[in-house]
């Protein structure tokens, strides 16, 4: 869970990371959507860890971004139900759900050290 992020809930804020990997997973319709793992996100006025890990959706934002970079970025922090949803997952007892949080909108990218 992350409990730092939803002391902020609903807050626009600025946050540094690094970028750890890209990736994919399948989209809506079955096609691949391109990913990107970023780890120690913190926040950077307090420099306090927020989270130890986030996935994003590769776009626009990150055109710039490579593996092992140091970068920030502005992102509004926003909850989400997490879980198995519907009545297959109450058929096969999947249907505990919880809530969590994870940044939305990152926009204002500023890289600070490129990967070495």
């Amino acid at each position: 869970m992350r409990d730092e992020l939803g002391k902020h809930d609903g807050s626009r804020m600025r946050f540094r990371e690094k970028v750890e990997r890209f990736g994919s997973r399948a989209g809506w319709k079955g096609y691949p959507e391109e990913t990107i793992l970023l780890t120690n996100v913190c926040f950077t006025d307090t420099n306090e860890i927020a989270c130890d890990h986030l996935w994003f959706k590769y776009g626009q934002w990150s055109w710039e971004l490579e593996v092992g970079a140091m970068f920030e970025f502005d992102a509004r922090v926003d909850s989400y139900v997490k879980g198995y949803q519907g009545r297959r997952a109450e058929e096969l007892g999947m249907s505990l759900l919880t809530i969590d949080y994870h940044l939305e909108r990152p926009s204002k990218v500023a890289v600070i050290s490129k990967a070495a």
